[in-house]
């Protein structure tokens, strides 16, 4: 049976064309408060208004007061942002030294985020990867193929993801939710965590999927092995519930606070009065 395509990452590709439509959409520059051709902005340098960045190799040193939006085949972040940044490219890079302080949208191949965003990240992508110094002081929204959150990364509030694997070594402040073939939790989860493998019948039917982009040369980070995995030294501080056909998806070593659910998924076609089966599950 084939994999059933997480609906979250309909809300990612919408995300996806929101930033593309923002960003190639300008055919004016006049229009723009400061419109950067050359795609760089130094160290020191201060504007004090929107900025609009475009190049093969963009890259942002500087400090904006306003909104950022910028497309180019290489994105990096050094410097500050005082508002919004809206990014579409190859490859996405918010260094240990960036500051946004508003919201973070972005479109590309590879995104890694290093820095401080003070608002929500929405994005899509092949990858993406949140280290160093990383923080999300509100949600993150994602959708792609592979989201990997590294021990000592902090998001202030949810998570929202359909991916085939989310490694997840950080802390989510509240709930996690996402629909996903393969998930590890190392790291934290304060309230409630729910994953959703869709309809396949074992877990050896949940293969990675293939991307093809015409075109492009596209990086493919290693693919986990499909199924629910939370290590003993994780913490979810609310219930843990999963929806698979195989119940057997799951291995949890850790304890939820409130336990751990395990339910059935409900077929398109469902008769009157049939619902997913809910089964708690003791976890040793």
């Amino acid at each position: 049976m084939r994999n059933k395509f997480p609906t979250v990452i309909l809300s990612s590709l919408f995300v996806l064309t929101l930033v593309s439509g923002l960003l190639f959409g300008i055919t004016k520059p006049v229009q723009a408060s400061y419109f950067d051709n050359d795609g760089v902005i130094e160290a020191g340098e201060v504007i004090d208004d929107d900025v609009f960045m475009s190049g093969n190799n963009v890259v942002m040193d500087g400090t904006i007061n306003g909104f950022l939006m910028a497309s180019g085949q290489t994105i990096t972040i050094n410097g500050t942002v005082n508002g919004d940044v809206f990014l579409a490219g190859s490859k996405i890079f918010i260094t240990e030294s960036a500051k946004i302080t508003g919201n973070l949208f972005f479109g590309c191949q590879n995104a890694e985020l290093k820095g401080v965003v003070e608002g929500s990240v929405a994005g899509g992508s092949t990858s993406m990867l949140a280290g160093g110094d990383a923080s999300i002081g509100r949600n993150l929204y994602y959708g792609g193929y592979s989201l990997e959150l590294q021990p000592g990364i902090k998001t202030g509030r949810d998570l929202y993801a359909g991916v085939y694997q989310a490694i997840l070594g950080g802390e989510i402040s509240r709930n996690a939710k996402l629909g996903a073939g393969a998930v590890e939790l190392t790291g934290d989860v304060g309230g409630d965590m729910t994953v959703d493998f869709g309809t396949t019948d074992s877990a050896n039917s949940q293969q990675p999927p293939m991307f093809f982009f015409p075109g492009m040369n596209i990086e493919m980070p290693k693919p986990i092995d499909p199924g629910l995995r939370v290590g003993p030294d994780a913490k979810i501080g609310g219930k843990l519930t999963y929806t698979a056909s195989n119940e057997n998806l799951a291995a949890v070593e850790a304890k939820p606070g409130g336990g751990v659910v395990y339910q059935t998924p409900i077929p398109k076609e469902v008769k009157e009065g049939k619902e997913s089966v809910e089964k708690p599950v003791k976890v040793n």
